[in-house]
Parts: C-alpha cells; structure tokens; sequence
C-alpha cells in the first residue's frame, strides 16, 4: 500500500497551506445558467459568459444541460461553475483561444462540463487554489497550467486529441482518477514543475503516457498504461517516486537522476506485465529485479508479482465540518487541516486519519484531500458503553456483534442526524452501545 510515511517522504503539503493570503469566506450568490430556459424557467442568464461578467468573488454559478456557444472566458476572480444537474453541459467555441482561461485567480472550480474547441479547453495561468473535475476535454489540448500553484485535476477525460494535461512551471499539482486515451503527443506533461502527485490515472494508447522533463519531487502511484505508441513513461528529472503503477506492455526510459521506482518505506514497486516471476517465498514480491532502461541505471528492486489493487479518492470536504474517515489500511496524512477524534469522554487532536476511527474535520473553505492506499475490506471496533465514533471500510458495510447498538448517520446537507444501518467508505459515524463489545465492520 501507499502509506502515510511515502506521503511524508516527499514532504507534500497540500491543505490549508499557510503561505496563501488570507481568505474570508463570503456567503455566494447562486447564478444560473440554462441557454433555453425549458430545465430552469428562471434562469438568470443563457449563456455563461454573461454570467462570467456579471458574478461576483465567490459566486456560484450552475449551468443547465444543453449546448452553449460561447466566446472565450476569462475568469480572473474566485467561482466555482458546475453542471446544476448529472447530465453534463457543452460548452463549446469557433475560436483557437482557449474555451476558459483561469487568470491570476484563486479558489476557482470548474466542475462538470463538456468542452469542446479549437485550441485549449482550460488554460490556467499565474493561480493558487484551483479545481477541476469530472471535466470531458475534446479540443487539441485539454488543459494547460502554467505559473501556478495548488491545482488539483480530479476525474476528467481527455479521448483522442493532441495533448491531454500539460503542467508547466508549476508547484504542487494533483492529477488523479483522470483518463487519457489515444493522446497523439502526450497523456501527461510536466516540465518544469515540482511537487506533483500523478494517481489513478488511465493511460491507454497514448503516443507518450508520463513524460517528465525538468521537473522533480513527482510522486506517481497507481496508474495504469496500456498500448503507447512510444513509451508509458519518459523522466529526464529527478528525487520521484514510481511505484503500484500497472506496465502492461513496459516501454520506460529513465534519463534523469535519484528516482525511485519503488516504495522504498515498504518495499514495493510496480507491476511489469512481461516480468512477474519467480516469488520462490510468496510474498507478492519479484526475486529479481527489473531493469529501467535509461542512463539513469534505474532498478526497480521490488517488483509486485500481481497488479496491486488501491483506492484512489479525493474527498471534497465543504466548508465547516465534515465527519470523514478513510477505508484503507494505511492512516492519511492530513497536512495543516484540524482533525478530532472522540475519546469516550472528549475530543483530541489528530494529525492523520487512522484506520477505522471517526475524525471531524474543520475546514475554512472548501477543500479537497486525497485517499491514497490499500482497502480495507473488514474491521475490528472496540465499542465502549456509550457514545463511540467509527470509520469505515472499502464498501457499503454493516456493524456485527454489536448487540442493542444504534448507529447514527450525520447529515451535512440537512445538520442532523439520523438512524441508519448502511455505513458508507469515506464517514464516520456515531454508534451508542449499551455496553462493551468486540464488533465487526464487515461487507452488507
């Protein structure tokens, strides 16, 4: 698994990072957006360009299904623009200008939408604190960051254009869950750039997968690459991480110097396809290493004999409380954000999320952090007679021998609680016992 400990190693600082300015959360104005007003009669605007213009810092503004044709966008100002319903808006221009350029801005997300143009879908240019998610490219470039810092790109799709993310000049940047397929040039580029977690990315039948140039401090885990064209990964960089990526054809070169390709807190590294045995002792481990081709002289020492199975989650925790844990056997780190977990008669710091525990987290704004590591499919609870706070595990679960407990879902949404049965991955619950027990989360 990928544990706290290799998150340490590469000393990431992702949340609630001191060196921002200030920010003072106001209360947003929801706009919306609907360019034939039949899903939402109301609708301020119909095209969200005008909406653009008109928001304001912090604003909220929500598009309606349908097509829109727009000119190109600037947003120069914190807004988050989301799809307003499951089925995802296009958003498309005539121009080769970007559909939306992010300028000098912070706290912006864009969330949800189809886009589609001539030149790039999002340009992000001199920014801190910026999401993009669940995002389908279908442009030459799916998106350009350059000069900024803090930018997570969550669960996007980038089919069969030029080049899917690009990431130049830049610090501390999360590319995770994202599919790049059959990408002419690039699935990923970073030049330039340190800091990066690259996880849970797709690349298949791209001309290059991961090509890192001139950049250190990258971290990729838990990928998968299938059908390049030229290679699955390219480093001409140095002091990265490779390791759980999955090579099903391995085209690799290595060109850079003090990488690892291996975890080396736990001993273990990636999936080669064409190079999973011997295990004489059984122990998920290659007996021989796997030469990365390259100058470098790189080895990967510990080999996994099987694909190695993560879960790879962002969590976007809204402002406030949010009552989290996480389903895997490895704890998180969790940066400069405040956790709580309850003692049986009060609360107490915690500095990273353990396994099975219920933590409430606070957050000033809107904050997205990352679940990196093995599932955990069962486990063990201590109830003590009264109030307890449990985690989680990898699946939809329910508590065993627990005779009379009471499990209590809460609510963000509505504030309150409620009585359930279903413990969901990623919260945490209340659980009242009427008395001691040795109880078991396990599979519903």
């Amino acid at each position: 698994y990928v544990d706290a400990a290799l998150m340490n190693l590469m000393d990431f600082n992702l949340y609630g990072d001191p060196s921002l300015q200030p920010y003072k959360p106001v209360k947003p104005k929801v706009i919306r957006v609907d360019n034939d007003l039949k899903e939402c009669p109301d609708a301020e605007y119909t095209h969200i360009s005008d909406a653009i213009a008109a928001a304001l810092s912090s604003d909220i503004i929500l598009v309606y299904p349908g097509t829109y044709f727009e000119p190109t966008m600037v947003v120069d100002k914190p807004l988050k623009i989301a799809s307003a319903m499951e089925e995802r808006p296009i958003v498309s221009i005539f121009s080769n200008l970007p559909v939306f350029t992010i300028q000098g801005a912070s706290k912006v997300t864009v969330d949800g939408l189809v886009i589609r143009g001539r030149g790039c879908c999002i340009a992000v240019n001199a920014c801190s604190d910026v999401v993009i998610s669940h995002c389908n490219f279908n442009a030459p470039q799916g998106v350009l960051v350059a000069d900024s810092r803090m930018v997570l790109i969550d669960g996007c799709e980038a089919l069969s254009i030029d080049e899917g993310i690009s990431v130049i000049n830049s610090s501390i940047v999360l590319l995770v869950n994202c599919l790049l397929q059959n990408c002419s040039k690039h699935g990923v580029l970073l030049n330039r750039s340190s800091t990066c977690l690259v996880a849970g990315l797709n690349f298949t039948g791209c001309c290059h997968g991961l090509h890192v140039d001139s950049s250190s401090r990258v971290l990729a885990a838990y990928n998968y690459f299938s059908n390049s064209s030229r290679r699955d990964i390219y480093l001409e960089n140095s002091s990265s991480i490779l390791c759980f990526n999955i090579f099903m054809e391995p085209k690799l070169t290595d060109n850079g110097y003090n990488n690892t390709w291996y975890n080396p807190e736990i001993d273990r590294g990636n999936y080669y396809r064409n190079h999973t045995s011997p295990d004489a002792d059984g122990d998920g481990v290659v007996d021989t290493p796997y030469p990365i081709p390259g100058s470098a002289g790189s080895q990967d020492l510990y080999p996994l004999a099987e694909p190695p199975v993560l879960i790879c989650k962002v969590l976007h925790l809204p402002k406030g409380w949010s009552a989290i844990s996480t389903p895997t056997l490895n704890p998180i780190e969790l940066g400069n954000l405040k956790a709580y977990k309850w003692t049986g008669t009060g609360y107490v710091e915690a500095r990273e999320l353990e396994p099975g525990v219920g933590y409430w987290v606070y957050s000033a704004f809107d904050t997205p952090i990352v679940i990196l590591g093995a599932p955990m499919n069962s486990c063990e609870v201590q109830l003590q007679p009264g109030w307890n706070f449990i985690g989680s595990i990898s699946m939809d679960a329910k508590l065993e021998n627990a005779p009379g407990a009471i499990v209590f879902d809460w609510n963000f949404k509505e504030q309150s609680y409620s009585i359930t049965t279903a413990i969901k991955p990623f919260k945490a619950y209340w659980v009242y016992s009427p008395s001691e027990a040795t109880a078991r989360l396990v599979p519903r």
